[in-house]
């Protein structure tokens, strides 16, 4: 069996350039909410083994499945979902129905810093792999639990993805239109991919300042559902004080006008607008060549843009349907407009010059798809010179460096597990 450095750590004599460097986190996780939290603590230098199983990698329900169109149907290493919100990690397949399995675990839990999972409450704990079971292997050992409801609750045994997450969160009964049913944004899972990961990170760096100052451990456990809450914005706080509900506005904004996304030159090309102020309002007729719109009755307040909204938005679709959605952004966002173009995912990856400016795209060789597209966070840190970026872990890829190296099990104990069907 070949044995594989590891991708995370630094080379021998250079020191740590990450500031995860040294961390060690065990995974257990599906979909996108905790793989993403696992992400980017891998690429910030953690060493990240995600612990997976072979027989669910391949029944269909899990992220690894590849997309439409793969040249592979056959394989678990296309799965486009996977490849994105597991990039620098290491994969380890095992068995957990089977004791040797969950002692590998265990034996893994002493030099283990932080336990990520998103399963359902008591699926660890039945294994033995709990907060309250792993603490006594490592007294400073932190966990992470962020089911979809919590650990506790009536609720709490919910099955839960995004779109019932959403909806019972009160998110989607404030998107669509006027009159007709709730919608959700898009079949992008919004708590998948902001709430719920960046939550479950700042309480896991808050765990780990407090285990830096006082050598002790912690079991951070959270909502998802909760977590979905906060894309309701002011509307809670309107029922509580005025006693409604916030009706759905579309594109529009009660306390904004124009405000919206119009019609541009090409097919299904828009740009979106937001006009707040009268001076934002005087800067928008002039950029589009009527200046005396901004004295107009029905267009010189506030309030008389609002009364008269529709007509507003016909009159600026005639200006904006004439020019490309940048050429419409450019302009208006040079006399202080808040405009932008509504991007295809096709320019935003190629032709976005601001993501490319900052070089959010990264490529990173892949040994079945050729490549696979990775993005840099929002942030970087003074000094620090760059991220830890591998491609997502081919199924079982670092079975081998787990647990020969950083176990020390001997080859032959090893084979013994293969055979034995414990590790796959």
């Amino acid at each position: 069996m070949r044995t594989q450095p590891d991708p995370t750590v630094a080379p021998a004599g250079q020191p740590p350039a990450l500031p995860m460097a040294g961390l060690r986190v065990l995974e257990f996780s599906q979909a996108v909410a905790a793989p993403l939290v696992g992400e980017v603590l891998a690429t910030h230098g953690a060493q990240v083994i995600l612990v997976e199983n072979e027989a669910y990698a391949r029944g269909g329900t899990h992220s690894r499945e590849p997309g439409a169109g793969s040249s592979d149907q056959g394989s678990v290493n296309q799965g486009t979902q996977f490849n994105k919100f597991n990039v620098s990690k290491l994969s380890l397949t095992l068995d957990l129905s089977r004791p040797q399995a969950v002692a590998i675990v265990r034996r893994l839990a002493r030099s283990t810093d932080v336990v990520v999972s998103n399963y359902r409450p008591g699926v660890l704990e039945r294994w033995g792999l709990g907060y309250r079971d792993l603490v006594k292997i490592k007294p400073d050992i932190i966990t992470v639990a962020m089911s979809a409801m919590g650990n506790s609750g009536p609720r709490r045994h919910y099955v839960c993805m995004s779109w019932n997450t959403q909806a019972m969160g009160g998110y989607n009964l404030l998107t669509g239109f006027p009159g007709r049913a709730p919608i959700t944004a898009s079949d992008v899972s919004l708590p998948d991919t902001s709430s719920a990961p960046f939550h479950a990170l700042t309480a896991l760096l808050s765990a780990l300042h407090y285990r830096q100052r006082t050598g002790r451990g912690q079991q951070i456990e959270l909502s998802q559902y909760e977590g979905v809450v906060c894309f309701t914005e002011t509307a809670i706080l309107d029922a509580l004080v005025h006693g409604r509900n916030q009706p759905r506005r579309g594109n529009s904004l009660p306390y904004a006008v124009p405000h919206g996304v119009y019609r541009c030159q090409g097919q299904d090309r828009w740009c979106a607008l937001a006009v707040f102020t009268d001076a934002e309002w005087e800067a928008l007729c002039r950029t589009i060549g009527q200046p005396a719109l901004a004295a107009d009755s029905r267009f010189a307040t506030f309030r008389a843009r609002r009364g008269h909204r529709e007509e507003l938005d016909r009159l600026i679709e005639a200006w904006t349907s004439q020019r490309p959605p940048d050429e419409v952004a450019a302009l208006l966002q040079a006399t202080g407009v808040c405009a932008g173009a509504v991007q295809t995912v096709e320019h935003l990856r190629r032709h976005d010059v601001q993501l490319k400016a900052r070089g959010h795209w990264v490529m990173l060789p892949h040994p079945e798809t050729g490549e696979v597209s990775a993005e840099r966070w929002g942030f970087s840190f003074d000094g620090s010179d760059g991220l830890a970026l591998h491609h997502a872990p081919l199924l079982g890829e670092h079975n081998d460096f787990v647990l020969k190296e950083v176990l020390g099990m001997a080859e032959e104990e090893i084979n013994q597990l293969i055979v034995e069907g414990v590790v796959s």
